[in-house]
């Protein structure tokens, strides 16, 4: 065999080996976004120590979120950290890794005043104030407790 179809055909053999073992890309791209708040037109934001708080928008990866559905309801995993929105404190949000937890799935309902987000295992809504602050309190009509995503 010559060098030229030797060479073709390590290089065809390699590239269909490469094709079987490579990871399948996802069928669909991920909802991937930003989420403000309604009230203070501030974005929701996670750092890598869990903690969850609402910042002027600048775009950036800790300010994405990916929404995805999970087993019973919608899960918000931060772009910036891979961590999952959760609310296993009761009245305090953070981001923990992500898990089968129903503390990280969340039942989110829109309308005309935008998307409300209600913690599955907790019954309480995502909430914020002026100050940056991110909590869950019982489920009210108001604009703090409004998101858009």
């Amino acid at each position: 065999m010559k060098f030229p179809t030797m060479f073709a055909t390590m290089v065809g053999g390699a590239a269909a080996l490469s094709a079987i073992i490579a990871p399948q890309a996802a069928s669909a791209a991920p909802d991937v976004s930003t989420t403000v708040n309604l009230a203070t037109q501030l974005c929701l934001d996670g750092s890598g120590n869990g903690q969850v708080h609402t910042a002027h928008c600048d775009g950036g990866s800790h300010q994405r979120w990916n929404v995805f559905y999970g087993n019973y309801g919608w899960r918000f995993q931060n772009m910036g950290t891979w961590r999952c929105l959760d609310s296993k404190h009761q009245d305090y949000t953070v981001t923990t890794p992500c898990d089968q937890a129903s503390t990280q799935e969340w039942q989110v309902t829109e309308d005309q005043f935008g998307k409300k987000v209600k913690n599955l295992a907790t019954g309480k809504c995502l909430d914020s104030n002026a100050y940056g602050e991110v909590y869950t309190i019982d489920c009210n009509d108001g604009k703090n407790q409004r998101w858009t995503f």
